[in-house]
């Protein structure tokens, strides 16, 4: 809670990035929210957990969520925070918030 109180603070741009696990803690979109609205980031990215290296046996396959889960809780975050989604990517499960593309790099398709 002291890093997100002292995001407002910082006089750069901020990205709170939030690893989605299936079953664990993809629940409580208005608890994310409300950390959200302390910590005023430029960005918010949600990312599916990926089961690579040792996170293999310590949570498995099972808990990644498909892009869809993401994008569907993101949109629950996005809507409670007054963000929209910005950006995704399906094949890395990820989607970007955020309140404005201003000083976004446009990637190639």
């Amino acid at each position: 809670m002291k890093t997100i109180k002292l995001f407002p603070k910082l006089k750069t741009r901020k990205v709170l990035r939030l690893t989605l696990i299936k079953g664990m803690n993809m629940e409580d979109e208005k608890g994310y929210a409300k950390l959200i609205k302390l910590a005023k980031p430029d960005f918010v990215e949600a990312k599916a957990y990926m089961a690579v290296g040792f996170a293999r046996q310590r949570l498995g396959y099972e808990k990644m969520p498909l892009h869809s889960q993401v994008r569907d809780f993101a949109k629950k975050i996005a809507k409670l925070s007054k963000l929209k989604i910005l950006d995704e990517k399906a094949d890395s499960r990820v989607v970007l918030l955020g309140k404005s593309r201003k000083g976004m790099k446009i990637r190639s398709q």
